[in-house]
């Protein structure tokens, strides 16, 4: 897992120029600014459904705090019901439709 607290201003590189997009420079602002950033996680094929992508998102985020976020691929199906799941939110979006997904986590205290 790699991952970080997001600053301002916010990256426009790789997909955060997408991130800006689709919640808006407010939101952005309110919601992810200062928010600890799940960059990315992944777990081996023979170990889904154990519970431990689950278990380490949830040691990352009481690690740093409640207000954490990440963001996947539109396409990614799976991936987006596993957070649905496990009780990650999707933000209202205020701009545009993009090909990624921004979840907060679920004690994010402005979900």
């Amino acid at each position: 897992m790699v991952s970080g607290r997001s600053g301002w201003p916010f990256r426009t590189d790789r997909a955060y120029g997408n991130v800006l997009k689709r919640l808006g420079e407010e939101q952005v602002q309110e919601l992810l600014v200062g928010a600890f950033e799940i960059d990315e996680l992944g777990v081996l094929a023979g170990t889904r459904g154990t519970g431990l992508g689950r278990r380490l998102l949830t040691k990352a985020v009481e690690d740093q705090g409640s207000r954490a976020w990440l963001l996947t691929w539109n396409q990614a199906h799976d991936t987006i019901a596993f957070y649905r799941r496990i009780g990650w939110k999707e933000p209202v979006v205020r701009g545009s439709e993009t090909d990624i997904v921004v979840f907060l986590s679920p004690d994010h205290s402005k979900a």
